[in-house]
């Protein structure tokens, strides 16, 4: 996922290879590229499926202003330092297998926490 205001969307564009979409009237202004969205969605899926997660983890990583965040797979969340730090994932007991990981809340109540419970059916 990548965020761009108006001041980092040259940055976007240099950071994927877009320059032509840099001063491109459709995608010019914020607002412009909320209107054109859908067009705009298109032609990033284009781009970012040219290469790997890892691969735009290291380009992305060399432009400071770009807000982004690498989106994990399934059997990495389990290593994730701030899944782990955030407890969106705890252990249940489940019989007869016994203790599993399941999703945890993640909405954290300071007076009211959440926990996960047995269905009562």
């Amino acid at each position: 996922m990548v965020l761009a205001s108006n001041e980092v969307w040259p940055d976007v564009c240099q950071a994927l290879g877009i320059q032509n979409l840099e001063k491109d009237q459709r995608f010019a202004t914020s607002k412009k590229r909320t209107e054109n969205n859908r067009e705009l969605i298109e032609i990033l899926e284009k781009v970012f499926i040219t290469k790997t997660r890892y691969e735009w983890d290291e380009i992305l990583s060399k432009y400071h202003r770009i807000m982004y965040s690498r989106i994990n797979e399934r059997a990495e969340l389990t290593d994730d330092p701030q899944i782990t730090e955030n407890k969106y994932l705890v252990e249940y007991e489940q019989p007869p297998f016994g203790k599993i990981k399941v999703a945890g809340c993640p909405i954290k109540f300071y007076k009211t926490p959440a926990g996960i419970q047995k269905s009562r059916s």
